[in-house]
């Protein structure tokens, strides 16, 4: 099942047993109150210490967290420095593209230097101990240890699942391919 959301294309496969993931998309800053009302029209939003629009003011960004049908954590950024055009009303058409892709590792350090070796990938927040956002506003691998963090906000274990994608770094794509228990960190 594939579907084109901004200048993403997605492509989900169905599996038998596969854990719930996190992906995120970008919005348009400045249209996260428009966001959430369109989301909660159409789903139910996950909170966090009450608040369903989240405040990640050390980003330059405001998310909101729901689920999909098969369980995944979605997640609407509005990430302030990327400059998205607003489009009023906010609708699907207002989802620019892929965000962040969660990814759930035994050891965060082989997989970031993995990426920093590939692909020039710098760690943008986070450590090398339960949590580290690797690339940059444009793009970002959520990388958790499985072990001790759990996907946010939604407090479920945080479990490795397989994945292929394509990013473009420095107007160059690349191929990852991420299978679990690979030399990845998974």
């Amino acid at each position: 099942m594939a579907y084109q959301v901004g200048y993403t294309r997605l492509r989900f496969r169905e599996k038998a047993t596969v854990p719930p993931y996190h992906f995120a998309f970008n919005i348009p800053a400045g249209q996260e109150a428009e966001a959430l009302t369109w989301l909660k029209e159409r789903t139910e939003v996950i909170s966090f210490r009450g608040k369903d629009v989240i405040d990640f003011s050390n980003w330059e960004a405001y998310a909101m967290y729901f689920r999909d049908p098969a369980g995944n954590i979605v997640e609407f950024i509005a990430r302030r420095p990327l400059g998205l055009p607003a489009i009023h009303p906010f609708s699907h058409k207002s989802i620019a593209g892929l965000s962040e892709m969660g990814v759930a590792v035994q050891s965060i350090r082989p997989f970031y230097e993995q990426l920093h070796q590939r692909f020039g990938l710098e760690r943008f927040d986070g450590s090398f101990e339960k949590f580290c956002a690797i690339g940059n506003h444009e793009g970002l691998f959520i990388v958790v240890d499985q072990a001790t963090k759990d996907w946010f906000p939604a407090d479920i274990p945080a479990q490795p699942a397989p994945f292929s994608c394509t990013l473009e770094v420095g107007g160059t794509s690349h191929t990852l391919s991420y299978e679990p228990n690979s030399r990845s960190g998974g």
